[in-house]
């Protein structure tokens, strides 16, 4: 930010051609990663749909708008992982008050009440405790 701040004055001489082999070389190093895309949509599809979606969007809308369709994507995306949050299935170890997911506990006792009992059933075990204590 401070570059930009500080030599926007003198970047606003070069001319039109400069900026644009500028812009070209930069999209140069977007045209290098095209090699990248199958291993990306092996590891994390969604990023790879991301970055498709910003590719095209430079490519046929021109580099502003592909760029706000990029940052779009990026966000429905994170939204869509944000909707829809892990969830595990608890176990009681031993005779414990200690809760751990049986994925990847399977020693572990299956618990049959749902999360907001056994949240409710703590929190008034520490409100005793606290009000004793």
């Amino acid at each position: 930010m401070l570059v930009l701040l500080f030599l926007a004055p003198s970047l606003r001489c070069l001319p039109n051609s400069t900026l644009a082999a500028i812009v070209l070389l930069a999209f140069k190093s977007i045209i290098k990663q095209v090699n990248q895309v199958p291993e990306l949509w092996r590891v994390k599809r969604s990023d790879c749909a991301v970055w498709l979606c910003t590719f095209c969007g430079i490519l046929f809308l021109g580099v502003t708008t592909g760029m706000i369709v990029g940052v779009s994507s990026s966000l429905l995306v994170m939204l869509k992982a944000d909707s829809r949050p892990p969830h595990a299935v608890l176990g009681r170890l031993g005779e414990t008050d200690v809760f751990r997911n049986l994925e990847r506990y399977p020693s572990a006792l299956e618990v049959r009440r749902s999360v907001s009992s056994l949240n409710r059933r703590c929190l008034n075990a520490q409100l005793v405790r606290r009000r004793s204590g």
